[in-house]
């Protein structure tokens, strides 16, 4: 595996989690916490906070702790603390991306689920997934905060790539 394409990957998803957010803060706490009809988040709110606690909750086994439970949205008080939260998780993010090689994308991570059930994949599957998994929920939450005139644009991978908006 070559870990300047998850370099590439995570560079992309720290740049639509950032135009996300950006547009959720053109957007009170009411109308983030509002359930809104096919959002399996509940919110846009419950969408981004979901997106992060599944980024940290990853991010931990990375580093060698399974955590057994995960951030909620009750469990962040607003929106600049989410955004305070987020910004410190994705400065640890880039500093463990930073560090990848190819040799580490292919090794075998194990880890253990919210259950305690053990599993182990090779880290290049769990980080695909992650971004993958937050491409979902990110475009939820789009969703939501398109529907109050607060589109975050154009999440696209193609369109990082290519450096348009």
């Amino acid at each position: 595996m070559n870990a300047a394409y998850f370099r590439l990957l995570f560079a992309y998803n720290a740049t639509v989690n950032a135009q996300a957010l950006e547009a959720a803060s053109n957007v009170g706490d009411v109308q983030l916490r509002a359930t809104m009809p096919g959002l399996s988040q509940d919110s846009i709110f419950g969408a981004l906070v979901h997106v992060l606690g599944t980024e940290e909750v990853w991010l931990s086994r990375w580093l060698g702790t399974s955590p057994n439970s995960m951030l909620a949205p009750e469990d962040v008080q607003s929106f600049e603390g989410l955004r305070e939260r987020w910004d410190a998780h994705a400065a640890r993010l880039d500093g463990f991306v930073a560090g990848l090689n190819d040799a580490v994308c292919v090794a075998t991570l194990e880890y253990a689920n919210m259950s305690g059930k053990p599993f182990s994949n090779p880290l290049y599957e769990l980080m695909a997934h992650v971004v993958n998994h937050g491409t979902q929920f990110r475009g939820e939450a789009a969703v939501g905060l398109t529907t109050l005139g607060h589109s975050p644009g154009d999440l696209d991978l193609i369109a990082f790539v290519r450096g348009s908006d």
